[in-house]
Parts: structure tokens; sequence; C-alpha cells
């Protein structure tokens, strides 16, 4: 079963990850783990210099390609072992791609299109593996901003833009609804839930 965990940044996505592949592995589950964008290997090369704003605004398409890039490098590491796995859980995917380039695009129609044209760049001309389940981490902008805030190290041209995370939050949840993923409540009436709660509500849902 191929697994994303997605959305914003600090939504915790790092963390259910490893919090289920420790469960996994517990009940002897072979779990290949993944985690994008990957800064250190030189597929993201023009990533970092994106993220560090080293070039002018990128259109939705130019930027999706250089992430695509970084998915389809690692592909190669892992494609003949896929099936050797019960479980590949990705911190990020083609859905991280697609929340940022949905809300720098305006027009409804042109949203739609640009979905369609990324998925068919990843899946059909890159051929990466297409997820069984996505997991949304529904976080309000509020309590996204305010665990970035509590970050020490630099943040880059996504993090810093708090217009481009306002509009990424409103039309987030469409997207997610319209895409049909699991949307998984990370706070309850501004509380956060705890890291453990929230794991248990998407274990349920995997095994």
């Amino acid at each position: 079963m191929f697994i994303v965990i997605d959305w914003i940044d600090w939504s915790w996505k790092e963390t259910q990850v490893k919090l289920l592949e420790k469960k996994l592995i517990s009940i002897w589950k072979k779990v290949l783990i993944l985690n994008y964008p990957r800064y250190n290997n030189e597929s993201s090369f023009f990533i970092r210099k994106y993220l560090n704003g080293e070039y002018s605004t990128l259109s939705a398409k130019q930027e999706s390609i250089l992430f695509a890039i970084d998915r389809f490098d690692d592909y190669q590491n892992y494609k003949n072992d896929i099936w050797d796995y019960d479980y590949i859980i990705t911190n990020r995917y083609v859905s991280s791609s697609m929340f940022h380039g949905w809300c720098d695009i305006e027009d409804k129609k042109e949203r739609i299109k640009y979905i369609d044209w990324l998925e068919d760049l990843e899946y059909n001309i890159f051929n990466i593996p297409k997820p069984d389940k996505i997991f949304f981490l529904d976080l309000s902008l509020e309590k996204n901003l305010e665990l970035i805030e509590k970050r020490w190290k630099k943040k880059d041209i996504n993090e810093s833009n708090k217009n481009h995370l306002e509009k990424a939050s409103n039309l987030a949840k469409d997207l997610a609804k319209n895409k049909k993923w699991i949307n998984v409540e990370c706070e309850k009436k501004g509380i956060l839930r705890s890291r453990e709660n929230i794991n248990e509500e998407i274990l349920k849902k995997i095994i």
C-alpha cells in the first residue's frame, strides 16, 4: 500500500510518518519511508535555489517540474523493489505540488487544467507510482503560523509568504475534497490533538 501524508509545513507530517513506521514494523510489516523534497540530493538543486528565492516568480507548472524531477529521480532507487514492501509511506508527494500550484492560479477552470496536466506529468510521463491513500492533515492557518514562528531556522520562500500560506490554506480543503483525500483534523476548537491520537486515526484506516 502506497500512502501519502501531506499538507502544509509543520502539520506534523514527518512525525506521523515516523509513528506509522514504528507501529507497522512492530506488527512485522516491511515499510519503506520516503521524504520530499530530498534537499541533500543533486536532484533538488533547482528546488533549493527556488526556495531560497534565487529565481524570479515561477509559474505553477515551472515550479511543479522542479519537484517532479526530484520524485522521478528517487523512484529509480526503489522501483525494482516496490513490491517487496507492505507499505510505502511518504512525507509529501505530488499532492504537495498540487496544493501550491492550485493556489497560484486564480481562474477555477485553469486550476482544474493544471491538476490534469500535473497528474499526466507525474504519473504518465515520469511514470511514478500513484498513491493508494492520501491523508490530508487539516491544520488551520493560525495554528500553522504559530508553529512556524517557533521554528529556529530560516524560513523558505513559501513559509515567509503569509499571503501564499493564507491562500493555500483557504483553497486546500476544496482541493482535498475534490480529490477525495482522507481528511484528518489536527485540532479541535483551536486546540491541537496529540500526535498519538492523530496517528491512531490514520493507522486504523490503513490496516
